[in-house]
């Protein structure tokens, strides 16, 4: 239920933020991505602003925790959905647009202004999108990318598609100059991305997410591309 938005005449239970904390602790103990995605789940339908109502040190925490499970967890669409939750935080922060439209879709009790801590709350994972580490995490991305477009690739079409859809919000979450810098400088993996994207067999609906003329690389990627042939 706490997957998509509450009607806004209704408050959320008092009880979502210990719930949420628990799902937390369950995907602590055994990390997966059946068990990380709740986490995303819950912050795409009640919204970010359940972390800003909780305090900061269950904040840290859950951002520590989420940390190890990126480093830790060798799974593909575990490791995306952690990205992705820490690219819908860190979208909500920096871009006013963005902070607008999720603010409209969370429940009237969480609609409040962003506390002037909010910004020192998610340094831990603002590094992951900031110049000096915004090129490994598109590198990780890109190459997580590849391989859910690759034919030799044991994802189901439902978790390739996933894995795309995710690859977006986080890409989508690094600034353009930093995006432009690293396709400029990235232009074999742009070229290997777009050789398995095409290749005779890739189910459609894989093509067309990451061909759609909306893609997050635009318009730096067909500088790119142009230039590798």
């Amino acid at each position: 239920m706490l997957s998509a938005p509450l009607p806004e005449d209704r408050p959320l239970p008092a009880s979502t933020a210990v719930f949420f904390l628990k799902v937390m602790e369950t995907a602590a103990q055994t990390a997966s991505a059946l068990t990380i995605r709740p986490i995303y789940l819950m912050l795409a339908g009640v919204g970010p602003g359940l972390l800003d109502v909780m305090p900061e040190a269950e904040v840290m925490q859950f951002q520590d925790r989420l940390i190890r499970l990126l480093r830790n967890v060798d799974d593909q669409t575990a490791n995306l959905l952690c990205l992705a939750i820490f690219a819908r935080l860190v979208t909500r922060l920096t871009c006013p647009s963005s902070t607008s439209a999720m603010s409209s879709q969370e429940p009237t009790s969480l609609k409040s202004t962003i506390p002037t801590e909010r910004t020192s709350r998610y340094n831990t994972i603002e590094q992951f999108f900031n110049r000096k580490r915004a090129p490994k995490t598109l590198d990780l991305v890109v190459l997580r990318v590849i391989f859910a477009c690759s034919s030799s690739s044991n994802l189901s079409l439902e978790d390739s598609v996933e894995s795309l859809k995710l690859a977006r919000e986080i890409i989508g979450a690094v600034n353009d100059e930093e995006k432009g810098l690293w396709l400029n400088s990235n232009g074999p993996k742009v070229r290997k991305l777009y050789e398995k994207v095409l290749r005779v067999g890739l189910a459609q609906d894989l093509q067309s997410s990451v061909c759609s003329k909306d893609h997050v690389f635009d318009p730096g990627i067909n500088k790119v591309s142009r230039r590798s042939r």
